[in-house]
């Protein structure tokens, strides 16, 4: 017997699951369902249904040279069940599941996509100049590294970023190094991303298609936002590191057209970092954060005040929904109570590193009280460092004392503790106030995030995990959150082949990781 949900889905498709093609079906559901939604983001679901019924009961997705390589992670991601004789006959149904979830729009939990406006008035990036979308996609500042370990000089990555190459010889540049990168995900989201984007299918990297892309880009000018559409990207918790963070909430807020600023509000929600390393008070930058939100300080009285002030301008005039914490570069993230006088006694130009020990941990534990005191969440980056391996500073479990310190305090932690996954679990496992954000682990693998996602759900609340895609350009990004959709639709389905979920609440909960536990915690309308 049909449930109503079932029978609401044949009736909006116009016929018997088992007989009609389940890609048009979705299709005809999906387009007469969401005629609130853009043109763009139709043509995301569009995309969707087409997939479910190109990849049939096989799914190998053909991602060009290296196929083979890569398909350890990435193929087999839309099997439809296995051979046994208990999912006979029920391939069409899993089929209908997967095209729901591949539709359900994502908020990405960690991003750092922006204008490059923003860039180019940053106090550390003089200008960034990406002369081909391509180049841009590739080489941003997620992409450097798998180039880097390909043999591309430095040289040869700031000539391209900066524009001092043609884009034909900056394209030229990138393809002699293609044959060692083409398998790696950045690479592999960069792809699904401009199909997405621009309706260029890209199995091989060559010259003439990666100038066909940057035409196509010349010619369309999408906006970010005309981006995110096309990728069904929700929104994103845009995080601007601290000295960005001086471009984006200073001069660029201060300045913005009303177009920017439409943008803007369909794109961000805001993270400001905001640590004590991003307000160390004897930095030039801290100086021009003060300055930014009307303070100022000559003392540590004032400095304190100051910090103050800087929460409250976030929080109020900027709009900021959380604070970034990325401490984790320069210590561990073993915070240890400090009184304000010990603070105060510590506070000169020319600290030992035990007294900048001492007022860093009463900064910081500060910030989180003040981010207590507005009800807003703090990320923290845990797990792998860019350009270190410091295991002493990574490790999630450092957290648990200030944990415990602010039972009302929300801590979003980030990249999973990599490669202390199973330490992340633990933590969320214990504390109601620790909420887990996959990212960017799908970068990594595959098959190795869909295990760790697997064990979150067995060891914590379902309302607990968010992903993002820790992106600096859109193409990747919205290459990023496809995938991120078939990793979930298959641990869904897998679920429900082996009676643990209905396909109801298969479908509940991957909405639930994909956007609405971020609406939640972060307060999104």
């Amino acid at each position: 017997m049909a449930t109503s949900r079932e029978s609401g889905f044949r009736n909006s498709c116009g016929g018997n699951l088992d007989e009609i093609n389940v890609a048009q079906q979705f299709e005809n559901m999906a387009f007469r369902h969401t005629n609130n939604l853009s043109i763009a983001r139709r043509d995301f679901l569009k995309l969707s249904a087409a997939t479910m019924g190109a990849l049939g009961t096989v799914g190998i997705i053909s991602i060009g040279r290296g196929a083979e390589a890569a398909n350890l992670s990435l193929s087999r991601v839309f099997q439809m069940g296995s051979k046994s004789k208990s999912n006979v006959g029920t391939i069409g149904s899993f089929k209908k599941l997967d095209a729901q979830i591949m539709a359900l729009p994502m908020i990405d939990c960690h991003c750092h996509v922006t204008d490059h406006k923003i860039w180019n008035n940053s106090v550390d990036v003089k200008r960034i100049n990406y002369n081909s979308t391509v180049c841009e996609a590739l080489t941003d500042l997620g992409g450097v590294g798998v180039f880097s370990r390909a043999g591309m000089t430095a040289a040869e990555q700031n000539a391209i970023r900066f524009g001092e190459y043609s884009r034909e010889k900056s394209i030229r540049t990138l393809l002699k190094y293609m044959d060692d990168v083409d398998c790696t995900h950045h690479v592999i989201f960069c792809k699904k991303g401009m199909e997405i984007a621009h309706g260029i299918q890209i199995p091989e990297f060559t010259f003439e298609n990666m100038m066909e892309l940057d035409r196509r880009a010349d010619e369309q000018k999408l906006t970010l936002g005309e981006y995110y559409d096309r990728g069904n990207i929700e929104r994103v918790l845009l995080n601007m590191w601290n000295t960005l963070g001086i471009s984006y909430y200073g001069k660029y807020m201060d300045e913005i057209t009303p177009g920017e600023l439409a943008v803007d509000l369909r794109c961000n929600s805001r993270i400001a970092t905001f640590d004590y390393y991003s307000t160390a008070p004897f930095s030039k930058k801290t100086h021009m954060f003060a300055q930014m939100c009307g303070s100022d300080y000559d003392s540590f009285d004032e400095y304190d005040a100051f910090l103050e002030a800087l929460a409250k301008f976030y929080v109020k005039k900027r709009g900021v929904v959380g604070f970034k914490v990325s401490e984790a570069y320069f210590r561990p993230l073993d915070y240890k109570v400090t009184g304000r006088e010990a603070a105060k006694q510590c506070y000169n130009e020319k600290m030992t590193p035990e007294e900048i020990r001492t007022l860093a941990d009463y900064t910081s534990l500060k910030i989180f009280d003040l981010a207590r005191s507005y009800g807003i969440p703090v990320q923290f980056h845990t797990g792998q460092l860019w350009g270190s391996t410091n295991m002493a500073m990574i490790n999630p479990f450092n957290l648990e004392p200030t944990i415990k310190l602010f039972p009302t305090l929300n801590f979003d932690l980030l990249h999973c503790g990599y490669p202390f996954t199973a330490e992340m679990g633990m933590l969320a496992n214990n504390y109601n106030n620790v909420y887990i954000n996959i990212n960017p682990m799908l970068k990594r693998s595959f098959e190795y995030t869909k295990t760790w996602f697997e064990l979150f759900l067995n060891v914590t609340s379902s309302n607990h995990i968010m992903f993002g895609m820790d992106m600096f350009t859109p193409m990747p990004m919205i290459g990023g959150a496809y995938y991120t959709r078939v990793l979930v639709s298959e641990v869904m389905r897998q679920r429900v082949e082996r009676g643990l979920l209905s396909k109801e609440k298969a479908l509940r909960l991957a909405e639930k990781v994909l956007s609405g536990n971020a609406k939640r915690l972060y307060k999104l309308s």
